[in-house]
C-alpha cells in the first residue's frame, strides 16, 4: 500500500502554503496575540468547533513557526505574545477590528462568527432594527441569480396603498440604514431603489428580466467626491478632521456609484457652496465629477 509522505517538517513550512483551514486558526491566534496578547486552546476550540487536542497542535504548530513570538504561563494555561512578537501571517487592521466591534453590537454577526474575544466597554448609536423577511431576500437573490422578474407587492412612500408592480432586480445596496434591491421597474421604464422592507408579498420569480446592470448608467456610473474641513474651523480642528478622514494635502476623495450619491452626501453632511461653509459642519464638498461607466 503507498503511503503518503510525512508532511514537512513545520518549520520548512512556508506560510503562504497552508492549507486554508490550517491557516485561518493560525491567523486567529496571531489577531487575539496581537490584539489581546493572549490565548489559550479553549478559545480556538470554541471558535472552529474543533477539539481541544487540535487546538494544541495549532499552538505547537504556530509555536514552532514562530518559537520568539510566544511563551506559554504554566499557571495560566495560556499563551502570552512575548516581547519580539511581530505578526507573520496578518496585517494589524484597527478598521477591520472596529468594523467586528461594531457587526457584533449591531447584530449583524453572532459573537461565535466574530473573532473578538475581550471587549473594552463600548457604545454606538442606537438606531431601529430594519427587518427583511427571509423568504423575501431569497426571491430577490433567485430573481437577480437567474435574471428574472418579479411581482411585488410594494408600499412606496409616494402612494397611501401599496400596489402591485413588476421589477427586474440586478443588484442589492445598502444606505447605512436600510437595505434596497436596485432594480428595473416594468411600470415607471426606469432603474430605482426598492426598500426590502417594504415588499409586503412577491410572487415566485417569473419570466425573463427586462433592462440589464450594465443599461444602469446610475448604477455604473461613478462619482469621485473631493473633500475637505470646513475652512470655517480653527487650523487645529481642521487638522484634526483632515487626521481623522486620512486626507492628504487638505482633501480626501470618496469613490460611490451615481445611484449612491444621495445617500454617501446625506450621512457626511456634504453641502456646497456657502452654506457648508457657514454652517456649523465639519466637512465640506470641494468637487463632484463622473467617472464614465466601465474606468476604474
Amino acid at each position: 500500500m503507498n503511503r503518503r509522505p510525512p508532511p514537512p517538517a513545520v518549520t520548512e513550512l512556508d506560510p503562504d502554503g497552508l492549507r486554508l483551514s490550517l491557516r485561518e486558526r493560525l491567523e486567529f491566534i496571531e489577531l487575539r496575540l496581537y490584539w489581546e496578547g493572549r490565548i489559550n486552546r479553549g478559545d480556538i476550540a470554541a471558535r472552529f468547533g474543533v477539539t481541544l487536542q487540535v487546538a494544541t497542535a495549532d499552538l505547537n504548530r504556530y509555536q514552532a513557526l514562530a518559537p520568539a513570538a510566544i511563551e506559554y504561563d504554566r499557571n495560566a494555561k495560556a499563551y502570552y505574545a512575548a516581547a519580539g512578537f511581530e505578526p507573520r501571517l496578518i496585517r494589524p487592521d484597527a478598521q477591520g477590528w472596529l468594523m467586528q466591534l461594531q457587526a457584533l453590537g449591531s447584530g449583524l454577526i453572532a459573537p461565535a462568527q466574530g473573532w473578538l474575544g475581550w471587549q473594552p466597554e463600548w457604545a454606538t448609536h442606537a438606531q431601529p432594527q430594519r427587518l427583511v423577511a427571509a423568504a423575501t431576500l431569497r426571491q430577490v437573490l433567485v430573481a437577480i441569480r437567474e435574471r428574472r422578474a418579479l411581482h411585488v407587492c410594494y408600499q412606496s412612500m409616494s402612494r397611501p396603498e401599496p400596489h402591485w408592480r413588476w421589477l427586474s432586480p440586478h443588484a442589492l445596496a445598502h444606505d447605512g440604514w436600510r437595505w434596497h434591491a436596485r432594480a428595473y421597474c416594468h411600470e415607471h421604464g426606469d432603474y430605482r431603489d426598492f426598500v426590502l422592507a417594504r415588499f409586503l408579498d412577491l410572487e415566485a420569480p417569473a419570466g425573463d428580466a427586462q433592462g440589464s446592470a450594465p443599461e444602469d448608467l446610475d448604477w455604473q456610473t461613478r462619482v469621485r467626491l473631493r473633500i475637505a474641513a470646513n475652512p470655517a474651523l480653527s487650523e487645529a480642528q481642521r487638522r484634526i478632521i483632515e487626521l481623522d478622514y486620512g486626507m492628504t494635502n487638505g482633501s480626501a476623495e470618496i469613490i460611490c456609484r451615481r445611484s449612491m450619491l444621495y445617500y454617501t452626501r446625506r450621512q457626511l453632511g456634504l453641502v456646497e457652496g456657502e452654506a457648508a461653509v457657514a454652517a456649523d459642519r465639519q466637512l465640506i464638498l470641494l468637487e463632484a465629477s463622473e467617472e464614465a461607466p466601465g474606468t476604474s
